[in-house]
């Protein structure tokens, strides 16, 4: 048996992860973008998709990855919400389908 090591970096912002240093130093620099000011515990209306209209628990909030979702949503805040009144109801919210 042989062990092979493989080094990988990881973007500090979003948490992706790249072949190279370089790679990962670059996508740290893109700017972290559509923060609404929600927080942990705070409560946000669901604007579009599943669940519009209801009002929801903010139980995380993270940085959307590259490979997360559409070349758009790069670098954007998400939020993990539980959709109030439906227990089990989590959802993965961006910017576009949530106010606060």
């Amino acid at each position: 048996m042989e062990i092979i090591t493989h080094t990988v970096y990881k973007c500090e912002v979003c948490g992706n992860c790249y072949d190279t240093e370089k790679a990962a130093r670059l996508c740290e620099l893109v700017p972290v973008t559509q923060d609404k000011g929600a927080r942990v515990g705070d409560t946000v209306v669901i604007t579009h998709g599943d669940g519009e209209g209801k009002s929801a628990t903010v139980e995380s909030v993270r940085v959307i990855a590259p490979n997360d979702f559409p070349h758009r949503y790069w670098h954007t805040v998400a939020l993990v919400v539980s959709i109030n009144d439906e227990p089990g109801g989590q959802r993965l919210l961006t910017f576009d389908s949530y106010v606060v």
